[in-house]
């Protein structure tokens, strides 16, 4: 019974200093978390990399609202999808309905992206949406040469060509849709801008450089955008 009991005891000792380890284990691996979510945050703070702002995520809320929401670096491969799926019909001389274009450019963009190892899943969604913006835009032409029009016969049209710049005017209709629709928009926004618009997540690419793109757009649209004295921007047309 002696015996027993001192090798019970002795058990017991040993479970204990166990137990004690362990959750000096669990401290210290506490302590390494917080350090390295610290360092991490202080790693972000350095790089100045994007952060979703509540203004931010307003501004990407109301561009999907209107169905014309896009990822920088999506919008890019479907922009030159876009490109090269012209090219390839205008050496062929068949042009596409809008509907067919649209079906064949993300699928081009989705293989153009896995090639390079992006992952993405909402092409069509995407590519949708970029559409959506382009015709709004009118930068999408048609066989007479004239743009077309964001109508019930948009997506039966044949599509020839792209008007020259058309990036950047896709993307400034982007900025004058913000403009038009929220209505508060203001020359303090321009980094939330940024991030709505152009955000990547690549630390190579600075937030300045990004900003510096939105004043470059928001230029290109005055004859249709003006700054207020209150700093705010307003529409010189119609409200869409």
């Amino acid at each position: 019974m002696v015996k027993n009991a001192v090798s019970a005891a002795r058990g017991f000792g040993h479970i204990e200093k166990k137990r004690q380890w362990f959750h000096q284990f669990l401290d210290f691996y506490d302590l390494e978390s917080k350090m390295l979510g610290r360092e991490v945050q202080s790693v972000q703070s350095q790089l100045q990399l994007p952060v979703k702002s509540g203004r931010c995520r307003e501004m990407v809320n109301c561009l999907r609202e209107n169905f014309i929401y896009s990822e920088k670096r999506a919008r890019d491969f479907v922009f030159s999808s876009l490109e090269a799926t012209l090219f390839d019909a205008g050496a062929h001389a068949v042009a596409p309905t809008l509907a067919r274009l649209s079906r064949e450019v993300a699928a081009d963009a989705r293989d153009r992206a896995a090639r390079v190892g992006y992952e993405f899943s909402s092409w069509s969604t995407t590519t949708k949406a970029v559409f959506n913006s382009m015709l709004a835009a009118g930068v999408l032409l048609s066989v007479a040469g004239t743009p077309v029009p964001l109508d019930i016969q948009a997506q039966a049209t044949l599509i020839v060509g792209l008007k020259s710049g058309y990036r950047d005017i896709t993307e400034a209709y982007l900025i004058e849709c913000l403009i038009r629709k929220l209505g508060n928009v203001s020359s303090r926004d321009h980094k939330a801008l940024a991030h709505a618009l152009f955000r990547q997540f690549d630390p190579n690419v600075p937030v300045e450089a990004l900003e510096d793109r939105v004043v470059m757009l928001l230029a290109t649209l005055a004859d249709r955008v003006i700054l207020r004295p209150d700093g705010l921007y307003a529409s010189r047309v119609d409200p869409m």
